[in-house]
């Protein structure tokens, strides 16, 4: 379950306990190998192999969060609660590298606000926190650490939503009795790093399930399971919690960033009260109670996370040679893009950005276009460009990216005098094909861009609008999907799918009558051999 979260909803997915990593490029070094300089730096690993194993923005994992939030900001318009963001404006990813002039767009239809209740927006933070501890993880397996998950109930089983508020107070009281009890671990040292509440609502009898999931650390005796255990089984019995609801798993370094990715999960409470249809217990929830921290970094992580941010440091991946990364803190890299020569002074032609991981394709980089929001007013301005997200894994087991566009019209993208959107994006589409052609060693072909993952893309474009989200090609790109479509049809006339019906009698008759005639060739054949070719049948 842990692994299937994670591969639906990580985006930057090589794993870093892949071994052998050898010549990583530093932050700060050339940029390629032909000395090109990228004003988008983390766009120079464009085209690097790299393990794909799911996340890419069409796959259902992307579509599942999408609707979610959809569903929860649509829910609260009906009753009185907008999450929308102000200043209007959907934000669009442009996928990257295409051909000069071509775009494949992937818009959320509403503008959500940076707001936790939203599982596709909330994804920012919490994949953030996954992948700082999984950089603390990887550099305290070396020092000998091991590490469990710990998953408890908060409470003496489910509660009803006028005990709910107190109810999240109340376990966090717990939490802190919790480290006290293990703090007294006789054998080595017990450290808890993270923990997160969980609030599930079941629709029958309108109740909610508050829990824990935490990451322990601890030294690496041998008998420290035994100890763990101990401690618990008191803690559990002082608080009269249910032990069978207590659930001690170790983690090993293979498993760690799949078991950070689901311990830090978005929560999914909002939008089961806007699926069950209680806008009561909805307006409570949103109003109140998520207004609460559900979540703590504590111990060694809490200081780590600290160290880092004073630092100037983030999570990010460094790639060496082959599909080989590992996830480490690097340097923050800002950037400024400036525009063409001849805007205006008062343009948006220079926008200062952090670059930002594209996981999962959930709108990874919507506070980038909040942050925007804030500072240009200009509501109907069309195609700001918000920056550039990290390379990930794709299809085909290379890396991509995306621009993040707010308020995308294509009618727009003009070949003279392009606004400061259409000149910024097409400058980071330019460097993203440089760096594809570089790390691939290769033309780049857009048919060959394509085809991992053309069967997905006309699958979706098959299944028709859905209100969640939507997806804008340019005229080349559709007619390179149409020839690769074609092209993969059966070669065969006579083949025929078996989930396919005829289209009609005179079809169905055709297709009878040629098996028809190929069994008594069949037949004769056999006759001729058993009994001779004067004998009649």
């Amino acid at each position: 379950m842990m692994e299937d979260f994670k591969a639906q909803n990580e985006g930057d997915n090589t794993q870093a306990e892949i071994e052998g990593a050898t010549g990583p490029e530093p932050n700060g070094g050339p940029e390629t190998e032909t000395g090109y300089e990228f004003v988008h730096k983390q766009l120079k690993n464009v085209g690097k192999k790299a393990r794909y194993r799911g996340g890419f923005k069409l796959h259902e994992g992307s579509q599942k969060y999408r609707r979610m939030s959809w569903a929860v900001a649509d829910y609260g318009l009906r009753h009185g609660i907008n999450l929308l963001r102000k200043t209007g404006g959907t934000t669009s990813h442009l996928m990257m590298p295409l051909p000069a002039g071509e775009f494949l767009s992937i818009a959320d239809t509403l503008a959500y606000k940076h707001n936790k209740n939203l599982p596709s927006v909330s994804l920012i933070d919490t994949s953030k926190t996954a992948q700082f501890l999984t950089c603390y993880a990887n550099e305290r397996y070396g020092e000998g650490s091991k590490f469990w998950m710990l998953t408890l109930p908060a409470g003496n089983g489910r509660c009803g939503l006028n005990e709910l508020h107190d109810a999240v107070g109340e376990a966090f009281k717990q939490l802190k009795i919790l480290t006290e009890v293990l703090s007294d671990a006789e054998h080595g040292w017990i450290d808890i790093l993270y923990a997160q509440l969980e609030t599930p609502y079941r629709e029958g009898d309108r109740t909610f399930y508050p829990h824990f999931h935490i990451i322990l650390e601890t030294s690496s005796e041998d008998q420290i399971a035994k100890e763990i255990n101990e401690l618990l089984v008191g803690y559990a019995a002082g608080l009269s919690l249910m032990w069978s609801s207590v659930s001690l798993k170790p983690v090993s370094k293979e498993k760690f960033s799949a078991v950070a990715y689901y311990c830090t999960k978005p929560s999914q409470t909002a939008f089961q009260l806007a699926e069950a249809d209680h806008p009561a217990e909805f307006e409570e929830y949103i109003s109140r109670v998520s207004k609460r921290r559900m979540t703590r970094s504590m111990g060694g992580f809490q200081r780590y996370k600290s160290t880092a941010d004073r630092n100037g440091q983030k999570p990010g991946r460094v790639y060496g040679k082959g599909d080989v990364s590992t996830l480490k803190l690097v340097d923050k890299e800002t950037r400024r893009q400036d525009g063409p020569k001849n805007l205006p002074d008062n343009s948006n032609g220079a926008t200062e950005v952090e670059g930002t991981d594209a996981l999962g394709g959930l709108g990874a980089e919507e506070r980038i276009c909040d942050q925007h929001d804030e500072s240009h007013e200009r509501v109907e301005e069309a195609n700001v460009f918000c920056g550039v997200s990290t390379p990930a894994p794709a299809p085909g087991d290379r890396l991509i990216s995306y621009s993040v566009v707010k308020n995308f019209r294509p009618s727009e993208f003009r070949k003279r005098n392009r606004c400061s959107g259409q000149f910024n994006y097409d400058e980071a589409n330019g460097e993203a094909l440089t760096a594809w052609e570089n790390n691939t060693g290769q033309e780049y072909s857009l048919k060959k861009f394509l085809e991992p993952f053309a069967e997905e893309l006309a699958r979706t474009l098959e299944g028709g609008n859905v209100p969640y989200y939507t997806i804008t090609l340019s005229l080349g790109i559709k007619e390179a999907l149409a020839e690769i479509m074609a092209e993969r049809k059966p070669k065969d006339p006579e083949f025929r799918d078996p989930k396919s019906e005829p289209q009609n009698i005179v079809e169905s008759y055709s297709v009878l009558s040629r098996l028809w005639e190929k069994a008594k060739v069949a037949v004769m054949k056999i006759h001729r051999s058993l009994f001779g070719a004067d004998q009649r049948l």
